[in-house]
């Protein structure tokens, strides 16, 4: 009994601890809030590579890869064109950096003010377009919500443009793969902007600071994120050899660690992609902790708080799943906590996808397969725009998603969780 009253203790400690330390890491230099990792092949859905790809994690400027999606369809339904005039506001002016340092009442055509968010990310420039766009930054959001939906990003809620810190302002790598494959194919006539690597204004030249981007052999693009809460983030998307992939970062320690782990997963995705007759093989990578491990003055803080906090805690009316939730600032590990969600995870409901093919019959015979594996779970097959057909089982919470993943994979079946 002791031991039972002593875990519910630690689960809720934990939960508390991680909600009020998040405005105190807010002000550090380190990021606190979890890795994770994903690499897709846009074309046929096949994930390459995947390390906590469903968890909540805070975007920061990867949110400007929406509010640049937005900015297309506006240009795609003649909404507005590339010379519209943007205005910046009051509100605008006012934000913090990164920003253009545009004056109130200043314009710049909208053809600029793309490659501003691509190369610089400047949040005075994002609102200002967001005005425009709908009048006023908050009815811009709700449209990045509304547009979040019908792309299938289920995980993703926005609160601003620009991916300022905002503690409900969440996305998973796994959402943002969907979200840098739907701009690659539904806009490839302004695609090519995510891959400018510099912008001219008031006679300055600004140099990007996506060195994946501009450096890595067979980039074509996307978009980099930072806040203190998140780390260093990386969207890249990447052709060799007319094979296409996708690759999502959160979390770096620094943007090096970001940069160079992104590197080591494309390179070795393509060799896959390339040299392998195994469709369902993955690389396997272990996270090094040394670059998201959490700098010795954070942890003392934390550890404060621990001590402090521990006596406030209510006792449990239920139990907690094991090995669920831990402390949000911990190297990651296969069950690392999440920032806070949007909605709860106990009555959420999950899927899991094991493969992606070309003929419908494949996908369903994969999905009765697993099933017999696993003794349980509902054959779905979802047939993608692409002509490509998804083989999924249904009827799973999280953990047992994920248990269920931990068998297959044991029995080298591809498997991923999906929040549906």
């Amino acid at each position: 009994m002791k031991s039972y009253i002593s875990r519910l203790t630690n689960f809720f400690a934990a939960i508390l601890i991680a909600l009020i330390s998040m405005p105190l890491l807010a002000g550090l230099t380190y990021a606190n809030t979890g890795f994770s990792a994903l690499v897709i092949e846009p074309d046929t859905g096949r994930i390459l590579y995947e390390y906590n790809s469903n968890e909540a994690r805070y975007p920061a400027s990867l949110t400007k890869v929406m509010t640049l999606y937005m900015i297309f369809d506006a240009l795609k339904h003649g909404q507005v064109n590339l010379n519209t005039s943007i205005v910046f506001s009051q509100k605008a002016v006012s934000q913090q950096p990164s920003k253009l340092g545009a004056k109130l009442g200043e314009t710049i055509p909208l053809e600029l003010a793309i490659k501003i968010l691509v190369v610089k990310s400047a949040n005075d420039v994002s609102v200002a377009v967001a005005e425009k766009l709908s009048g006023s930054e908050d009815a811009f959001v709700i449209q990045m919500n509304n547009m979040a939906k019908k792309l299938g990003l289920q995980q993703t809620n926005f609160t601003n443009s620009h991916g300022l810190p905002s503690l409900k302002q969440l996305s998973t790598a796994h959402d943002m793969a969907i979200l840098a494959s739907r701009i690659q194919k539904d806009f490839p006539k302004y695609f090519h902007n995510f891959s400018v690597t510099s912008f001219v204004y008031n006679d300055k030249v600004t140099e990007t600071h996506n060195r994946v981007m501009r450096d890595y052999y067979g980039a074509t693009g996307m978009k980099t994120g930072y806040i203190r809460l998140s780390g260093f983030n990386l969207i890249t998307t990447a052709t060799r050899s007319n094979k296409r992939i996708i690759g999502v970062v959160f979390g770096g320690k620094t943007a090096k660690d970001r940069d160079e782990f992104m590197t080591l997963i494309l390179d070795k995705s393509f060799e896959v992609l390339l040299n392998s007759r195994n469709k369902k093989m993955r690389i396997d990578i272990a996270v090094n902790p040394d670059i998201i491990v959490v700098h010795p003055s954070v942890q003392a803080q934390i550890d404060a708080q621990k001590a402090t906090q521990k006596k406030q805690v209510k006792t449990a009316i239920t139990p907690p799943i094991k090995k669920q939730v831990k402390t949000a600032i911990t190297p990651p590990t296969k069950n690392q906590v999440q920032p806070p969600k949007a909605s709860s995870q106990s009555s959420a409901k999950y899927s899991i996808q094991v493969g992606s093919f070309k003929e419908y019959k494949n996908a369903q015979a994969q999905s009765h397969s697993a099933i017999k594996i696993l003794g349980k779970g509902r054959a779905r097959v979802a047939s993608l725009q692409n002509g490509y057909h998804r083989a999924l089982i249904d009827t799973f919470n999280q953990q047992s998603a994920a248990n269920a993943c931990s068998k297959l994979k044991a029995k080298d079946v591809e498997c991923l969780v999906i929040r549906q």
